[in-house]
């Protein structure tokens, strides 16, 4: 089966780079989990309120420090050599094209610049000065394509030129490999970029190429790959910027050993500082072939996926499963019925985020019934604020500070649920989403890992504020299997403010991770205050968990038509439509 999804997918691939109609694709529902900053190094552009229709929201892309403009912006990269010096970047240009709204009003366009800036249209702003992503190089780094990086860290919120509101979308930071070329082109050449002459276009899946008709020049980025994996840390200043954590304090990273903690400055600016070694992420796939039953299958599996993310209170979205007069044979193609249009034809044929509200029920549910199959893995650092959602939510940040990060969560999982761990109040435990391939791409099992930095007023407000004797116990509940696994390594440790759960060696399919602390109670005597982040941290271990017992399963071969399935649990059973043999 596997062979043959990916003979599907090479035949695919060879059929619309010649623009061919492809029979394999045409009968093929597929689902795709595509891992963030895993594609195009795609930049950042700074958004201003004006440039907004309804004029409250903006955009900023943080520039590099400067002795006059010090603050809301990045104030060094750097990355950890072997003898565990920290080895400052430098900032070499921004990048070179910026979107152009005056050339063609309302159309995409871009123009080459050599300004740092971004130049906001409103003259009298209270908004600080913004930017584009910027390049970097550090020292005796290279990668596969050279030795530039792209960095952006962003934030949206809300506000315009006169007010700040509090940010209630995601604030990304990001570090990507790439290699660039500008090239001059021909008035002929600009003719066959539909539908605008200034469109950006992509020869292929890692390179995209940004336009100025005018210039007569275009510049294209190619996404390269981590070829030192040293440990990268960026320190970003913030001020105006500063309550950015009044709403989302949680962050996802996808690093290893990922530190984040805040540093309170005289002047009322603040330090925040990422840290973490970038690591190697599958994104994934799954076919299944389009028949009737497999509509249906679709279907039932987008309405676990709606009844799972809907808000306590409100009706969730529900698709009609007996209405399969809409099902559409070759799902490629247009619906020949023209009654079937919206929610009425759609079933489970899409391509997801790793980091999507309801991808982790979709993927638990899918992999019931068909193989969810690795890609080939790319290296990536990221950090990226969560999407807060429901009564989970609130339960967790009724003990958040709101003025510094809560926690920051990093796993090498294809999927993480974008929202934070949820509080189990029967369990007291931490309970957390996330899912996998069980496989690489070369047949190797993939070993699994999990870090959570909890700020210890969380933690104190969960579990007690003396945690001198308490002991960690993470569980991996497989979903799929209904199995526990034990843990190779489960640690805590205090250091910088925060509470440091790590947890390795385990194997993915649909996991749910449950943490908890053992032994923290509450003192009597008033307890001294930690800084949040002394000048010279140091790390305090506090306890080891024992490891769980492994759970003895069994594995049975199940089979459906021409397609076996061998299936591994405690009480293994086949999946519907499947039988024992």
């Amino acid at each position: 089966m596997k062979s043959t999804l990916k003979l599907i997918s090479l035949l695919i691939v060879s059929l619309l780079t010649v623009g061919m109609p492809s029979l394999q694709a045409a009968n093929q529902y597929e689902a795709k989990w595509r891992v963030s900053n895993s594609d195009i190094p795609e930049p950042y552009f700074t958004l201003w309120p004006s440039r907004i229709p309804s004029g409250q929201a903006f955009r900023g892309v943080f520039p590099a420090c400067t002795p006059t403009d010090a603050t809301d912006c990045i104030k060094s990269v750097a990355y950890q050599d072997a003898q565990s010096r920290w080895i400052e970047g430098k900032v070499v240009s921004y990048f070179p094209v910026d979107e152009d709204y005056e050339t063609l009003p309302g159309k995409v366009n871009y123009k080459f610049t050599d300004s740092v800036y971004s130049l906001n249209p409103a003259k009298d702003s209270i908004l600080p000065k913004s930017a584009r992503s910027s390049i970097w190089t550090f020292p005796g780094i290279e990668h596969s394509g050279g030795t530039k990086f792209l960095l952006t860290f962003t934030i949206f919120r809300g506000g315009n030129d006169r007010e700040l509101l509090y940010s209630t979308a995601p604030t990304e930071i990001a570090i990507v490999p790439m290699s660039d070329s500008t090239q001059d082109i021909t008035k002929a050449e600009l003719d066959g970029v539909i539908p605008y002459l200034a469109l950006l276009s992509e020869p292929n899946s890692k390179t995209r190429c940004y336009f100025d008709s005018v210039a007569l020049k275009k510049y294209c980025t190619q996404r390269e790959d981590f070829t030192n994996f040293k440990p990268i840390k960026i320190v970003v200043n913030l001020k105006a910027h500063l309550d950015i954590f009044r709403i989302i304090d949680w962050f996802t990273a996808r690093n290893l050993n990922t530190e984040i903690f805040m540093k309170k400055l005289g002047d009322g600016s603040a330090d925040l500082t990422f840290q973490g070694t970038p690591i190697l992420i599958n994104s994934a796939e799954s076919y299944r072939p389009a028949t009737l039953e497999n509509f249906v299958l679709g279907r039932k599996i987008w309405n676990s996926a709606f009844a799972a993310s809907q808000s306590p209170g409100l009706k969730p979205i529900e698709l009609d499963l007996s209405r399969t007069q809409c099902f559409n044979p070759i799902p490629q193609n247009a619906n020949p019925n023209p009654n079937c249009n919206g929610f009425a034809d759609m079933t489970l044929h899409n391509g997801f985020s790793s980091e999507d509200n309801q991808s982790y029920v979709i993927w638990r549910e899918l992999e019931k019934y068909f193989p969810i199959l690795p890609k080939s893995p790319v290296s990536v650092w990221n950090f990226k604020t969560m999407n807060p959602l429901g009564q989970d939510f609130f339960d967790l940040t009724k003990c958040s500070s709101r003025i510094e990060p809560s926690g920051v969560l990093s796993s090498n999982a294809t999927l993480l649920v974008p929202s934070p761990p949820k509080w189990n109040k029967e369990n007291e435990s931490l309970d957390y989403n996330l899912a996998s391939t069980h496989l690489d791409t070369t047949g190797k099992v993939v070993s699994g890992f999990y870090e959570l930095r909890v700020s210890t007023t969380v933690a104190k407000c969960l579990w007690g504020n003396d945690l001198s004797q308490a002991k960690a116990q993470i569980q991996i509940f497989s979903a799929t299997e209904n199995t526990s696994q034990s843990v190779e390594v489960s640690t805590l440790e205090i250091k910088d403010g925060y509470v440091l759960f790590k947890a390795s060696g385990f194997h993915y399919s649909a996991n749910e991770i449950k943490l908890k602390i053992i032994g923290a109670k509450n003192s009597k005597a008033p307890e001294s205050t930690t800084p949040i982040n002394p000048e010279s941290p140091t790390a305090t271990p506090i306890a080891t968990a024992p490891a769980l017992k492994p759970t003895v399963k069994r594995t049975i071969t199940c089979v459906k038509g021409k397609v076996t399935k061998k299936v591994t649990a405690v009480n293994p059973k086949c999946p519907a439509g499947f039988k024992k043999k």
